[in-house]
């Protein structure tokens, strides 16, 4: 995870003049949390969900992609949308909403603490590429997967060049 995070950050930084990632104040200490062991039961599942959205929706410049990638006017798209947007431009549409997808299901994860109906926590789950019937260590693990992933696949997206005039 802390690589990716660099890698990320090196990649926007050379291409956009921005770093993708703000600095957050938690960041060493939400790394060394950053394990499937978290996750041996459902809260926990959760609680390393809120912890990932932390490092990645919540820390996500969405103001500075916003100046490469605009919202429709009356428009307001959060920091996940910004990228999916920012990533369409390497990828096209369809790409980019599979690429930064599993980002999506881990944040709609980390409102699962709000009680959300079962029908939307199994359908964030399969955002996320978890499965539900697997053993929650498991679970956590393949969230952890899918996150690292999904911003592996986002770099290799930025690293390309733009397909569409922004």
């Amino acid at each position: 995870m802390p690589k990716v995070l660099v890698a990320l950050n090196e990649v926007s930084g050379r291409k956009f003049g921005f770093e993708l990632f703000r600095k957050h104040d938690r960041l060493q200490a939400l790394l060394k949390e950053m394990h499937r062991f978290r996750s041996t039961d459902q809260p926990g599942l959760f609680a390393l969900a809120k912890d990932l959205a932390r490092l990645t929706a919540d820390s996500i410049d969405a103001a500075a992609i916003q100046t490469i990638v605009k919202p429709a006017k009356g428009e307001k798209w959060g920091s996940l949308r910004s990228l999916q947007e920012l990533v369409a431009l390497m990828e096209g549409s369809t790409r980019a909403r599979s690429l930064v997808g599993p980002l999506f299901g881990i944040y709609e994860l980390r409102l699962a603490d709000a009680h959300l109906p079962s029908s939307d926590i199994e359908a964030s789950l399969a955002l996320a590429k978890v499965n539900p019937k697997a053993p929650f260590v498991f679970q956590g693990f393949q969230l952890l997967c899918s996150c690292v992933s999904s911003l592996q696949s986002v770099g290799r997206a930025l690293s390309r060049p733009m397909s569409k005039v922004p």
